[in-house]
């Protein structure tokens, strides 16, 4: 986004800020008038702190076009202000769950997320924690409602959720949403270097090769191997890597069988 979008941006939104505090002063004298409590002009006070927060929120989030994750996800000017949507007794999309839940952001706060409804589906906290890591299944996956999500939820969801999803259905591993090339189509391969040994993805259409995908603790990741004692003999690193290479070649022979039994 060139300097000239974001002066317009930083303008619409400077616009927006007076209006908004004449309703908020107006509101403020309406209460002294009434002699309302202290209390309740303090809380009044600290919601209009946090709404401006909200404001520099969102005008961060027009002006930020690329995330960390390459794609370019847009936002969208609210007309109002959303506060966070009331959670009592929503039930988990996915579980039915009432009794514990969690407020799920599609659009993480920390890539400037709105907080409002349009940017929220209600989880219970086991599926919330599998939503934000990518391990729901496929049938879990396809009851997320989208259908109250701002446009630009829904195009997260579509382009980074439900990608690194497919990866793991696919791959068995949840640490990337596909090739730099926009690819998703990968082959396991046996990767040797000098002192290492390890179960690679290689892209079928650039042959780029990603490496460490998979947690320490998955099958496939405690298959990798690495000599790094600089005083073993050169003959007895050979004699490693080639027992390691051995066995990761023969996993990869029946890879497909296992993907279609693993449980992980």
């Amino acid at each position: 986004m060139n300097d000239r979008s974001n002066r317009k941006i930083i303008e619409d939104y400077k616009f927006r800020l007076r209006g908004e505090f004449v309703t908020w002063i107006d509101q403020i004298n309406g209460m002294l008038r009434d002699g309302a409590e202290h209390y309740k002009i303090n809380n009044k006070l600290v919601d209009i702190r946090n709404m401006c927060c909200d404001f520099l929120d969102l005008c961060l989030f027009e002006m930020v076009s690329n995330f960390e994750h390459g794609k370019a996800i847009k936002g969208s000017i609210k007309t109002n202000f959303e506060p966070a949507p009331k959670s009592y007794g929503k039930p988990c999309q996915i579980c039915g769950e009432r009794r514990v839940y969690n407020i799920c952001h599609v659009i993480p706060r920390e890539e400037s997320g709105p907080k409002g409804s349009g940017n929220i589906i209600f989880l219970c906290p086991t599926h919330h924690f599998l939503f934000d890591h990518a391990r729901l299944s496929k049938e879990e996956f396809e009851k997320i409602d989208k259908s109250g999500l701002y446009p630009e939820a829904k195009e997260y969801i579509e382009k980074i959720i439900a990608a690194k999803h497919e990866m793991r259905w696919r791959y068995q591993t949840n640490r990337f949403k596909g090739c730099n090339c926009g690819s998703r189509d990968f082959e396991f391969k046996c990767h040797r270097g000098a002192n290492s040994v390890e179960v690679v993805l290689v892209c079928k259409k650039c042959n780029a090769t990603w490496m460490n995908l998979w947690e320490n603790l998955h099958p496939i990741s405690r298959l990798k191997t690495i000599v790094y004692d600089p005083y073993t003999p050169e003959s007895e690193v050979d004699n490693i890597l080639n027992a390691a290479e051995g066995e990761i070649v023969a996993f990869l022979e029946n890879i497909n069988e296992w993907l279609k039994d693993s449980k992980w």
